[in-house]
């Protein structure tokens, strides 16, 4: 997954966070 540069690192770091919790509810499963 790639973060646009044009966008707010909160706007990133939101993604980020999503992208990880998909990934834990998938290995939780």
């Amino acid at each position: 997954m790639f973060v646009d540069a044009s966008e707010t690192p909160l706007s990133g770091f939101q993604k980020l966070c999503f992208y990880v919790f998909k990934q834990m509810t998938k290995v939780r499963e």
